[in-house]
């Protein structure tokens, strides 16, 4: 993708007055960016679908561009998107540009910080840039207008393909592909847009969606894990460029054991106990939403998983029917190999 740009600014007495005149006394302070959309051999593209992704917290809003032909009108100042778009702007608020047109790569915009939005420190921002990744940015301040030619370029297969470090190839993964935003939120949360999905064939490989940006792959695959996920509370996710046909993302297998507990009090079964566990992947149980019931013991006392993931959670513990935690412990120290017996009151 190639980009070329200018920025055109009102100066000088007379101009400002004709400018005054021309806005009924009132001073101009929209800022946009006109962007011209051209395809691969630089002749003039009409885009098929223009949005403006307002992101805010790890949640993502699309609002439609209209294009007038091969031209869309950018709003970068804060007044702009509430007239045009019907949104408000917020201090932890960013945007993205998102643009796709026939048989070529959609591209992505980098975040866009809007002209007049409000700053930690009480003040409002009077100055900004705009592109895209790996191109020309402009300049803008309040009132300027920049025009830009964006050059996208031909869309191309993509693979990924799950495999082990011995090549041994993961299939019937689910792979959700999206648009990577942010993960700028207090759980670090990855926001995005999903624009794919779908199951990994027998060698491991799947077709996912051309694009100039950032790719968030979002993975199920229970038995599995992530040898580079995009952090260690999120063991399945990942964000990386797609820049060659075939992208080769490597998985370990998770250890497996049978959880088996006995539950006594006073030398006798103890049942109705509730265990719980918390999953590991958010240190501390941040958001709160990462803990939940496992079982309850039976009339012998007795707990009994076939198939269970120590490494997928650091807590566990029983309550009972009063909510009072009666034991705990960490599953990832404890010796699973055979017949855990929990005595109460110990």
């Amino acid at each position: 993708m190639e980009t070329r740009s200018s920025v055109t600014r009102w100066s000088g007495r007379a101009a400002a007055l004709a400018l005054l005149a021309a806005c009924g006394g009132a001073a101009p302070s929209r800022t946009e960016v006109i962007l011209e959309f051209l395809d691969s051999d630089g002749k003039p593209l009409a885009p098929l679908r223009c949005e403006l992704l307002l992101v805010r917290w790890g949640g993502a809003e699309l609002v439609r561009l209209e294009a007038d032909g091969t031209r869309v009108r950018l709003p970068i100042d804060v007044a702009s998107v509430r007239d045009r778009c019907g949104r408000d702007v917020q201090a932890d608020s960013m945007g993205f540009l998102f643009i796709e047109a026939q048989d070529h790569a959609p591209v992505r915009s980098e975040a866009i910080a809007w002209i007049g939005q409000p700053g930690g420190d009480a003040t409002r921002r009077e100055e900004t840039e705009f592109g895209f990744p790996g191109a020309t940015h402009v300049a803008l301040s309040r009132g300027s207008t920049a025009t830009m030619s964006v050059r996208l370029r031909r869309a191309v297969p993509r693979v990924v393909r799950l495999a082990t470090r011995e090549g041994e190839p993961v299939s019937g993964a689910l792979v959700r592909t999206c648009v990577f935003f942010s993960s700028s939120n207090h759980c670090a949360r990855m926001s995005s847009r999903e624009i794919a999905s779908g199951r990994t064939d027998a060698f491991g490989c799947i077709e996912v969606p051309d694009g100039d940006w950032e790719v968030g792959l979002r993975i199920e695959a229970p038995e599995w894990l992530l040898e580079h996920p995009r952090l260690p509370e999120y063991p399945m996710e990942l964000v990386t460029r797609l820049v060659d046909e075939e992208t080769v993302v490597l998985l370990r297998r998770k250890v497996v054991r049978r959880l088996r507990l006995v539950v006594r009090e006073a030398d006798r079964p103890a049942p109705g106990k509730r265990l719980y566990a918390r999953h590991a992947r958010v240190p501390g149980g941040v958001c709160g939403a990462y803990s939940g019931l496992l079982d309850t013991t039976d009339r012998e006392g007795r707990i009994d998983w076939p198939t269970f993931f120590p490494g997928d959670f650091d807590r566990l513990w029983l309550e009972d029917a009063r909510g009072e935690i009666l034991w705990e412990g960490d599953p990832r120290e404890m010796d699973l190999e055979d017949v855990v017996t929990i005595e109460l009151g110990d």
